[in-house]
């Protein structure tokens, strides 16, 4: 809401962005970044003698701008207005100027609401409920601060080595600028318009507003470098240098003073208005890691906070915006003028134009285990989370995906996993699962069951012995279940693990295997996969063919888990899987056998799959995928129009296959020259 256009302008500094000739001007140029303290938008009227329809307007300072400003001083005053000299009169010292106007906020605790404070995550925040026009401030209804900071004109003055008073109420008393630390930054959380009878501003800001000082309103600019920005900059000091022209790539570095014809007046801490500030703009840092113990802020308040982080002297440090980056050098200097701040120097080697807030860091080099096969423009240190699900609904999806029937025993514990399928069969990347819960798959009556390896139902209590109840017939021992080995190494995906038997390589010497799995993803994994295999290939490397009596024993299954005992044959009491059931026609029945081993049917899976585990292993994990354009074999063209033509040429010079080469007024290619003749022979609508 609009409260009053009676002082918009009050406590703002305007600013001639850029300038062009008018009538009768000429005698005065006034440049870019001119600074002018405003006092409201009272303007000054006149009438154009020769003319009545032309009003000229000036806007009114407490000081006159060049000397001569008014147009009255040419002029008569009358009952209608102060009258300025027409056309054909003398030149005045005016010029065409397009102005932008920056606010000043003058904050006096007795004129607005009373401060009160916020409790909130973050801490303690300030609210202030601030009247606009009653005060100066009506640029308040038009802009909306949030996001914005406040920075007090007192601080710390680089040109003159000392601290900088705030400046007065007016806008002409306004505290020159220029190459000035402030000493207080705040950062506008929020600003809400109340209107309740009397419009109030209310803003809500992390640090409490001084009573009785002078604030100017900046906001972060979405181009933190641009190619021509100065290369030396001081962090938390304001300075038009920082500040690019509009319509031009160079930046402000105003000389003119608005209160004098030529020169400028020299530089004091008294309020002689905005002097050569132009627009200010100011750097500082943002300390996202909380690097600096010093600094309460992560945007930092205090310069001299910054040395917390990067140490006086030279650096080379990488710059970055996330699309524009730069390896560069940057000296840090420290000046010490000042009993409770810092001015930091940053000297920068080479600058370039960047937007947002710039990244700046040290450089280190990464080495990847695997082939980069991309050419990034930039990187981002993390790690990877991965989503796995449980063991078992694993199971459940791959069976039923197939549309397989089958039985799943749950089990007491979740087991969570993100397994790689690539170039894997159903049953390998079902029988990596079961492995990892010690489980185990078995064809029953049709249907696939999958129940605990160590199940009671597979330890038969079954003992195969000479004295026993079951009649053996036959019995032939093989010590190449698998081929032998007493030594086994095992690559997981980035851990190894070697295995041997000692006893096995002094007797023998050394017979070594060694295995890839890269779905071996911790050391855990991989000294477990080493342990089993060495048994497998070497102590438990056994079998034995036993032909027995059905009595008593035909409901075995192949599977199932037996004791045999044959002393004679030098067979202690030990576990047997059952590997094979032969039925003969005698009533008898052979089992193969294999000494019991935890993994046994893990590995057995293991060498049907080998193959199509090296062909994975060499596949790209991404390729580039064309999409089959498979319903093109269900397409049917429908035949509308039967067209065909002869084409001949009557030239003499003929190209490559007889074509003539028409080099005067006939033409070459799919032009139609004098010497070509075209004669239809079949022209039929189908349809």
């Amino acid at each position: 809401m609009l409260e009053s256009a009676g002082n918009i302008f009050d406590q703002c500094k305007a600013i001639v962005l850029d300038t062009y000739t008018i009538e009768q001007g000429g005698l005065v140029n006034v440049e870019k970044g001119l600074a002018i303290p405003s006092t409201g938008i009272n303007l000054e009227q006149f009438n154009d003698v020769t003319s009545e329809n032309t009003i000229l307007f000036t806007l009114e300072n407490n000081q006159r701008t060049f000397g001569l400003e008014y147009p009255q001083d040419y002029g008569v005053s009358t009952t209608t207005g102060l009258q300025a000299i027409g056309s054909g009169g003398n030149t005045m010292e005016t010029m065409g100027a397009k102005l932008g106007f920056c606010p000043r906020l003058h904050y006096v605790a007795a004129d607005h609401d009373t401060a009160t404070t916020v409790n909130s995550s973050n801490g303690t925040l300030h609210s202030v409920g601030l009247n606009a026009i009653t005060t100066g401030h009506g640029w308040l209804d038009f802009v909306d601060l949030t996001g914005c900071y406040l920075v007090s004109e007192s601080g710390f003055d680089t040109d003159l080595k000392s601290t900088s008073t705030t400046g007065g109420s007016d806008a002409t008393d306004m505290r020159r600028l220029d190459n000035v630390i402030p000493e207080d930054i705040i950062y506008i959380l929020s600003h809400e318009i109340n209107n309740s009878g009397t419009v109030k501003h209310n803003l809500t800001t992390d640090k409490a507003l001084t009573n009785n000082r002078a604030y100017r309103i900046m906001k972060p600019n979405e181009t933190a470098f641009h190619e021509n920005s100065p290369k030396k900059i001081s962090l938390n000091m304001l300075s038009g240098k920082y500040t690019k022209q509009s319509n031009s790539d160079e930046m402000y570095s105003p000389s003119q003073d608005f209160a004098i014809k030529e020169g400028s007046r020299q530089k004091s801490d008294s309020g002689l208005g905005p002097i050569q500030e132009a627009i200010l703009s100011m750097y500082v840092a943002v300390d996202l890691d909380k690097q600096s113990s010093s600094e309460d802020y992560i945007v930092m308040r205090k310069a001299k906070n910054f040395i917390d982080i990067l140490s006086e002297g030279n650096h080379s440090l990488y710059m970055t915006d996330g699309e524009n980056n730069q390896l560069t050098s940057i000296v840090v200097n420290e000046n010490t003028d000042f009993t409770t701040e810092k001015q930091i120097i940053l000297t920068f080697g080479e600058i370039k134009e960047m937007h947002g807030i710039v990244s700046v860091s040290e450089t280190f080099s990464v080495t990847s285990n695997n082939t980069i096969e991309i050419s990034p423009d930039r990187a981002c240190i993390g790690t990877t989370a991965t989503i796995a699900n449980e063991t078992e609904e694993l199971i459940n999806e791959l069976m039923e995906e197939n549309n397989i029937v089958f039985d799943l025993e749950t089990q007491d514990y979740p087991l969570y996993l993100a397994p790689n399928y690539q170039g894997v069969d159903l049953f390998s990347a079902i029988n990596f699962l079961l492995e990892q819960k010690d489980l185990t798959l078995f064809e029953e009556n049709g249907t696939f069951k999958i129940k605990d390896r160590l199940a009671n139902d597979f330890f038969k209590g079954i003992v195969l012995n000479e004295t026993g109840e079951y009649q053996i017939f036959d019995f032939e021992e093989s010590k190449n279940m698998f081929n032998f080995y007493n030594q086994i190494t095992v690559y997981g995906r980035n851990h190894k693990k070697v295995r041997k038997d000692i006893r096995s390589i002094n007797d023998v010497g050394l017979k070594a295997f060694e295995v890839f799995n890269t779905e071996l993803t911790t050391q855990e994994d991989v000294n477990k996969e080493a342990s089993v295999l060495l048994k497998l290939h070497s102590s438990s490397n056994k079998k034995l063919k036993i032909t027995v009596g059905h009595s008593k024993i035909s409901q075995i299954k192949v599977g199932d888990i037996i004791n045999v005992e044959i002393p004679r044959e030098n067979i202690p009491l030990s576990q047997f899987m059952v590997l094979q059931i032969e039925y003969l026609l005698t009533g008898l029945m052979v089992l193969e056998l294999g000494k019991y081993s935890k993994g046994l049917e893990d590995r057995f899976a293991d060498l049907i799959i080998q193959n199509k585990k090296i062909n994975s292993q060499l596949r790209n994990q991404s390729f580039k995928e064309s999409e089959s354009l498979d319903f093109l074999e269900e397409l049917k063209i429908n035949q509308i129009r039967l067209f065909a033509r002869k084409r001949t040429s009557s030239g003499t010079f003929k190209l490559g296959f007889g074509t003539t080469l028409n080099t005067g007024t006939n033409t070459l290619g799919y032009g139609v020259g004098t010497g070509i003749t075209f004669t239809t022979l079949i022209d039929e609508e189908l349809i």
